[in-house]
């Protein structure tokens, strides 16, 4: 289920920035390490009741520092920050990628952070 929750709400972001990649977190092709990317990342899912559950969503901007000026990121990130409540109709854009075994019936984003990590892997 993660996967196909993962490529719905890839499905809404690229409608609304076409411009941007996207991937999935729990996709098998390898990031490539000399352009931005935003990593669409399902963490959980937990069975409410009946056909409802809950899932907990991750949306990261990843940029590498030394292929991008800090301007680049910080442009993208405020664009991402768009809320979700001013997509058209991200139940239907989920739908259409996710496929019909699947709806959105509902939207809470939990936080928002604009942070940025300098993670050099060490």
């Amino acid at each position: 289920m993660n996967t196909t929750l993962e490529a719905g709400f890839v499905a809404i972001l690229e409608s609304v920035f076409p411009e941007l990649p996207f991937r999935q977190a729990t996709s098998k092709e390898p990031f490539p390490s000399n352009q931005q990317l935003i990593l669409v990342e399902c963490r959980e899912v937990e069975h409410v009741a009946g056909p409802l559950h809950k899932a907990t969503l991750r949306v990261l901007l990843v940029t590498p520092a030394f292929d991008y000026p800090e301007t680049a990121h910080r442009d993208s990130s405020a664009r991402l920050a768009l809320p979700f409540e001013m997509i058209a109709d991200p139940a239907l854009l989920f739908a259409q990628k996710a496929g019909e075994n699947l709806a959105l019936r509902g939207l809470h984003i939990r936080s928002l952070t604009s942070d940025i990590l300098d993670d050099h892997g060490d």
